[in-house]
This record gives structure tokens, sequence and C-alpha cells, in this order.
């Protein structure tokens, strides 16, 4: 729970980063998302689906869009139907996003 805090505190999408030095703020998030990864294996379907999506924000923002989109998509796989609180609908719409689509 604290590498998700710690996470969501480097890469809300709602925050200005501008004045975060990057490169401390990518060097943190590479730490961050190897740890969160690495716990994912252990965890459910759906606990997992929101662990990539928070990943592939990181890999997104530090220019690594391929490795985003292969998170999302991984995260998708195993959900069936929209979720209780959109999850699926979330990974979908971000998917779009970082692939250019609407």
């Amino acid at each position: 729970m604290m590498l998700e805090a710690a996470f969501f505190e480097l890469f809300d999408p709602a925050h200005d980063y501008s004045q975060f030095p990057s490169v401390e703020r990518f060097a943190i998030g590479k730490e961050l998302s190897e740890h969160i990864l690495a716990q994912a294996r252990l965890q459910d379907d759906y606990d997992r689906a929101v662990s990539y999506l928070m990943v592939a924000a990181y890999y997104h923002a530090s220019g690594n869009k391929d490795r985003a989109v292969e998170l999302l998509e991984l995260a998708l796989q195993p959900l069936d139907g929209p979720g209780p609180d959109g999850l699926k609908d979330d990974l979908l719409q971000t998917l779009a996003d970082y692939k250019g689509e609407k």
C-alpha cells in the first residue's frame, strides 16, 4: 500500500510536476514500478489490473508508450464485464488515450 501511495504522489495525472526534477521523478518511478509489478504477480486479477493501470502511467510519462499499452492490454485480458467500479472502462479509456484513439 505504501508503494502505491508513493507512486501516486509522483504520477497522478491531476498534478503538475513541472517543478519536480524529472530525472529524480523518473528514477524513483522506475524503482517503484519494478516493486509494484513484482507484487502484482501475487495479486488476484482485479488488483493486478489496478497495479498495471498505475504503472502504465509511469511508462507513458517516461516515453515508453509501448510498455504502457502492453500493461493495459495485460490488465484487460482476465476482466469480464465492466466491474463494480468501472475499472475495465478506465483501462479501455486509458488504452485508447495512449494509442491516440477515441
